[in-house]
């Protein structure tokens, strides 16, 4: 495939990827510097256990504790193999899905462009879908954007996904981070997402403004 993402064991935190294919510059790489290489952490805000599985190239983290099961499932989504002008999307998908209580996640993006070398801003951004995290780096010539669907359960009624923002719900909260005394060559954000059981909502990371291979 075109680049593999490692997540950590304990706090589902991506501390490496290089983006978009393995022989590019990372944009996550804690791995090899804590304080300012970046990371994409998500877990539960509460003390749990953690376990990863496989399923193929998915990867499955759950988190047990007293208040709650969850999961995050991390995957890269691939075209339709049968179809020879299905797009190719270079997204990172994480979902988050709470399968009994309700759990608090935390949730913190702090890209480092160009093996953390290359300054870059973020910002909140409204478009006609919603509301997301802009990453914008011109000395790496790379922009990365974080949004997120929230699909609400109805037993009645097929789920509703609905492209957001974490300001819009009374359940979730954002805000734009400045961790510079770290060495962090820009901001990163800080979110904590409320997920009831049944629910799952959706993290994308994506590049922005990307034209998909074979479009």
């Amino acid at each position: 495939m075109r680049t593999a993402a490692l997540v950590s064991s304990e706090d589902g935190s991506i501390d490496h990827l290089c983006w978009p294919d393995f022989d590019s510059p990372s944009i996550f790489i804690r791995l090899l510097d804590k304080d300012k290489g970046g990371h994409f952490e998500v877990c539960p805000s509460n003390e749990t256990t953690a376990k990863q599985q496989y399923s193929g190239n998915i990867l499955i983290t759950k988190f047990l504790s007293e208040l709650g099961v969850s999961h995050i499932t991390d995957f890269m989504p691939l075209p339709d193999p049968k179809s020879k002008t299905s797009p190719f999307y270079p997204w990172l998908i994480r979902r988050l899905e709470c399968v009994r209580g309700e759990v608090v996640f935390k949730v913190e993006c702090f890209p480092a462009f160009d093996y953390a070398r290359a300054q870059h801003t973020a910002r909140l951004i409204q478009d006609e879908h919603g509301r997301r995290v802009l990453f914008e780096s011109d000395a790496s010539g790379l922009n990365f954007e974080l949004l997120w669907t929230i699909d609400e359960i109805d037993e009645l009624a097929p789920p509703k996904i609905h492209f957001g923002t974490i300001n819009t719900s009374p359940a979730l909260t954002v805000e734009i981070v400045d961790r510079s005394h770290l060495g962090l060559l820009g901001p990163g954000a800080i979110a904590y997402v409320k997920v009831m059981e049944g629910q799952t909502i959706s993290l994308i990371f994506s590049i922005f403004n990307h034209t998909p291979a074979g479009s």
